[in-house]
């Protein structure tokens, strides 16, 4: 009996002590941020300067005050998905809170001339 109510005293503490970790570190702000902006053929449309504008600037965001739990990968990936010019984009958060943003840039294959005038690249993918 007495074997019991210790490990059940246990287990509590343990949960409890994971909780609370949990919540500290949520309100905790990042302690960076790593851009990483691939140009595949070397091809640049893309540079890191765009990708913080994208990210933070438009939005009127100051990446050291971003805080751990209103921070959403998802829709930052989703902004930078949204420009023609990125491939694949992941954002993630390390465990030293150093938050990466990983760029694909696209390769176009070929530029396209209209008779009026415009032009505009294709890639593999059309």
């Amino acid at each position: 009996m007495l074997q019991t109510l210790l490990t059940l005293v246990a287990l509590s503490g343990c949960i409890v002590a994971l909780l609370s970790a949990g919540d500290r570190q949520a309100v905790r702000h990042i302690s960076g941020v790593k851009l990483v902006v691939e140009h595949p053929a070397g091809v640049h449309f893309l540079d890191e300067q765009l990708v913080r504008e994208m990210l933070f600037s438009r939005r009127h965001i100051d990446p050291r005050k971003l805080v751990l739990a209103g921070l959403d990968a998802h829709a930052m990936e989703s902004i930078l998905t949204s420009n023609p010019w990125v491939q694949s984009a992941q954002v993630y958060v390390d465990a030293q809170r150093v938050l990466h943003v990983q760029v694909r840039q696209r390769v176009p294959v070929a530029r396209i001339f209209e008779v009026d005038g415009n032009s505009y690249y294709i890639d593999a993918a059309l």
